[in-house]
């Protein structure tokens, strides 16, 4: 395919979400271009930043034939351990209870960037354009023309996606409006060495001043997301490294034993952000540039992943059938798709990280005692794994291992 000709579906941003969404364009014989940025300068420790797939996103992946390339470098969730400091209620999530290998696995973002580019390097019928942005896309009658920079030619399309990301430039110049609620949070980010084997084991444990995962990873260690006051963050992030260690131990306790070995800390601030209008005129938000949330419980890239393979569907079947995939139906379709489900993780999430904001009182032993009925009534339990795996619900076609 030459550059200029006009695609299906212009994906603006190769990052996770958008390299998913032209892969599985591109595998169903869709016409699609890719617009990747930049490489952003960053911190060598910026790539090993944790993310947590879940059982749906892993499926994803797979069918894909990207897992192949992350799998060595992904390590299995056995069980999911919830807990409250200072408080009696747990909720303890077994991966053979609920049926399934793992209950996710844990990797970190420069192991799913290089396993997307491998897969995206050997895919027919895909025009990778950058690096670059894409600033500006106008409809006009059937097509899409986007403008480029640096200046290259995009080719005309029937459809944009936008998937640059929660700052999306794109989105911005589109005037597609946002409700943003900050948490007065930054997550500080690092790698720890557990005095424990870890045993595939992910933490998540609530305290007064927020939520601290530790998350198994590969070669024993153990991923740190601590979230904090954004005075209190940045007090953390320049402690020293065995008076940080102490103040973790302190903080999460001795399950693991000893914590050792820290790499350098990043810190990032937490808000949810939505956007109030997923489509406008052959324009579709979709991943960060839609929604960002907290990263309690993790769903964020994985809620995106879900997004690509539910779009990838819906423009594919467009497409087989000779009908638009830019066209008002095929959105409407996508935002009754996924409208319900974005809502009901982003409740889920906000719920986790402000009803554990207030410990004392009535609120606090009830929130104990609803943690300790879920552990002990295997249906409730079941029911937030499958939500927590992405299985609530109905399913995409790449989640079930059909491409779409």
């Amino acid at each position: 395919m030459h550059p200029t000709d006009a695609v299906a579906v212009l994906v603006a941003g190769g990052g996770p979400v958008g390299g998913t969404l032209a892969l599985a364009l591109a595998g169903a014989g869709v016409a699609v271009a890719l617009v990747e940025a930049p490489a952003v300068s960053e911190a060598p420790a910026a790539g090993r930043r944790p993310i947590a797939l879940s059982v749906a996103s892993v499926r994803i992946l797979d069918t894909l034939g990207v897992w192949r390339h992350i799998a060595p470098h992904a390590c299995p969730i056995s069980m999911v351990h919830v807990s409250e400091s200072g408080r009696f209620g747990m909720v303890r999530l077994r991966a053979e209870e609920q049926g399934v290998p793992a209950l996710g696995h844990v990797t970190d973002a420069s192991a799913i960037a290089a396993g997307l580019d491998s897969a995206l390097q050997h895919c027919d019928g895909l025009v990778r354009l950058g690096p670059a942005r894409v600033t500006d896309a106008r409809a006009g009658g059937m097509l899409v023309e986007s403008r480029l920079e640096p200046d290259l030619k995009a080719p005309p399309a029937r459809l944009v996606a936008v998937a640059d990301g929660g700052m999306s430039p794109l989105r911005e110049r589109l005037g597609m409006q946002l409700e943003r609620r900050e948490y007065r949070q930054w997550a500080v980010v690092c790698n720890v060495v557990p005095g424990r084997e870890h045993r595939g084991v992910a933490y998540e444990r609530f305290t007064a001043s927020g939520p601290v995962a530790l998350l198994p990873m590969c070669g024993g260690e153990c991923a740190v997301v601590w979230t904090l006051p954004e005075t209190l963050a940045r007090d953390v992030v320049a402690l020293d490294d065995d008076t940080f260690l102490a103040a973790l131990q302190r903080t999460f306790g001795g399950r693991l034993g000893r914590l050792s070995g820290t790499t350098p800390r990043q810190a990032f601030p937490l808000a949810l952000v939505q956007a109030r209008s997923l489509t406008g005129p052959r324009v579709v938000l979709v991943g960060n540039a839609a929604h960002q949330l907290h990263p309690v419980a993790g769903q964020g890239l994985n809620l995106g992943l879900r997004d690509a393979a539910v779009l990838a569907e819906l423009a594919a079947a467009a497409t087989r059938q000779g009908r638009d995939p830019g066209a008002p139906e095929v959105l409407d379709a996508y935002l009754r798709r996924r409208r319900p489900e974005q809502r009901a993780v982003v409740q889920f999430t906000d719920l986790l990280a402000r009803g554990f904001s207030v410990s004392a009182g009535p609120l606090g032993t009830l929130r104990s005692a609803a943690m300790l009925g879920l552990d002990l009534v295997p249906p409730a339990g079941r029911a937030l794994a499958r939500r927590a795996m992405g299985l609530a619900g109905r399913q995409p076609r790449l989640v079930r291992g059909v491409m779409p």
